[in-house]
């Protein structure tokens, strides 16, 4: 981990944002959602049109990238710049609405995962379910041909039944089905914001 410059990711992702003093929030937004069903695309749809700002684990990968770090390399430090960042934002800015482009199926029972970590903190959440079959998930996780895609598509199994498992135990304030269902959403969580 000693080529990971915590402070440095931190400061080059927080830097991407121009939304950060804009008075807004607390509200921290969740999705439950399978790999390849849009979590995403939807996280910076909503991000724009709310003004609000992304946290995204596959950007601060993209940027590990860039600096040729291995995945082994950069693994174990990702989360402690995902939770810095997280930190920061909350701390530090007026924007105190942050959107998780993250799936929180498998934090359903870990204390340390962010929807348990923003409960301990009293901040409100407003958590996305994203329904989209096995098959499907498996021909967008195909399509983008990511690095990781045949670690996912070995790991798919397993991470159906935890987005089934979540469906049992999260409380969801909106099941997203499609794209047309895309007004509804923002304006539920507009409502939450105010």
């Amino acid at each position: 981990m000693s080529k990971v410059d915590i402070d440095g990711y931190v400061h080059r992702y927080l830097a991407k944002f121009n939304n950060l003093e804009k008075p807004q929030g607390p509200l921290f937004i969740f999705f439950s959602a399978l790999h390849g069903a849009g979590k995403s695309t939807l996280a910076n749809k909503l991000a724009g049109d709310l003004d609000v700002f992304v946290l995204s684990l596959d950007a601060i990968k993209e940027m590990a990238e860039a600096e040729h770090l291995s995945y082994e390399e950069f693994l174990p430090a990702r989360f402690q710049i995902f939770r810095k960042i997280w930190d920061d934002v909350y701390q530090n800015h007026k924007n105190k609405v942050i959107i998780f482009d993250v799936s929180i199926d498998d934090a359903v029972d870990d204390e340390n995962k962010v929807l348990r970590i923003s409960e301990r903190m009293g901040i409100p959440s407003f958590i996305i379910r994203i329904n989209v079959d096995k098959a499907e998930a498996e021909r967008r996780i195909m399509a983008r041909n990511r690095d990781d895609q045949a670690r996912t598509l070995s790991q798919l199994d397993d991470l159906v039944d935890l987005h089934n498992q979540a469906e049992k135990r999260l409380k969801f304030d909106y099941i997203f089905t499609n794209d047309n269902d895309y007004e509804g959403l923002l304006s539920n969580i507009k409502e939450r914001i105010q």
